[in-house]
């Protein structure tokens, strides 16, 4: 007779699940009682459902734009799903490392919309040196008319603590002073990295936004409750207004429609 097999691993492993489960419950207790880490989830499950809604709309991938298009919003939204998983089961150094993924394809769709024929040359070689991480942050920076190198300190943050193996990178192993192996729960680790992922959703989306097109109505009122959605949270966390013209442009059809 052939034996049942559980789903259950050895004890040990059992004993680190039952550790995570309880850490994500604390996690979760935590953001329901504050209300800026609300608002962080409340941004980051918007862009969630607008990599959703934009990935469902693609019924027939005709070509290699919408092929590329379509892989990057897949592994955003695996790379957000794996962050906050790390994250909420007490992993901070590990939920580092998705982010990390999210900024450079945030740089990459950022790239995309100064020269959409680059994204067929993306897919006939993305290791060529116009798509290295710095040459694509140069041409950023330059078009933005930046000199203080934001980008290229952002990404370097978070390679030095979620990336490559640093001293630095020790910190996030650091509860209360003492080296802690495996997961454990800090409020201020959550907090921070949370907030490190909420403040990059916007810029992906709206970049990913701008390549899609024969939108009905549903779907312009689905981008323009995530701007609604993204001006609330800027001005609320950022001190300052946050703007895009594809709302403008939104209202404007939207006007002509009713």
């Amino acid at each position: 007779m052939s034996k049942i097999i559980l789903s259950k691993l050895a004890d040990n492993l059992e004993g680190l699940k039952s550790q995570e489960e309880q850490i994500r419950i604390d996690s979760c207790l935590l953001i329901n009682s504050d209300q800026k880490l609300q608002e962080h989830i409340k941004l980051i499950h918007a862009s969630m459902d607008a990599l959703m809604w934009m990935y469902k709309r693609t019924d027939n991938i005709k070509n290699n734009q919408l092929i590329a298009l379509t892989s990057l919003k897949i592994r955003l939204f695996n790379s957000i799903s794996c962050c906050l998983k790390l994250l909420l089961s007490g992993y901070y150094q590990g939920a580092i490392s998705p982010i990390r993924d999210v900024l450079e394809i945030t740089f990459l769709l950022d790239y995309f919309t100064l020269d959409s024929e680059s994204i067929e040359r993306w897919v006939a070689d993305s290791n060529s040196k116009e798509f290295k991480q710095v040459a694509i942050r140069e041409k950023l920076d330059d078009r933005d008319g930046l000199h203080e190198m934001k980008r290229k300190y952002k990404y370097q943050l978070l390679s030095t603590y979620g990336t490559h193996a640093t001293f630095d990178g020790n910190k996030l192993y650091n509860n209360n002073n003492l080296l802690t192996l495996g997961p454990f729960f800090n409020q201020k680790f959550l907090e921070n990295i949370l907030f490190e992922l909420a403040v990059l959703q916007p810029e992906p989306i709206l970049s990913l936004m701008s390549f899609e097109s024969n939108l009905t109505i549903s779907d312009f009122h689905l981008k323009k409750e995530f701007l609604i959605n993204t001006q609330s949270w800027w001005k609320s966390n950022m001190n300052e207004d946050f703007h895009d013209s594809q709302l403008d442009e939104i209202d404007r059809l939207l006007g002509y429609a009713t």
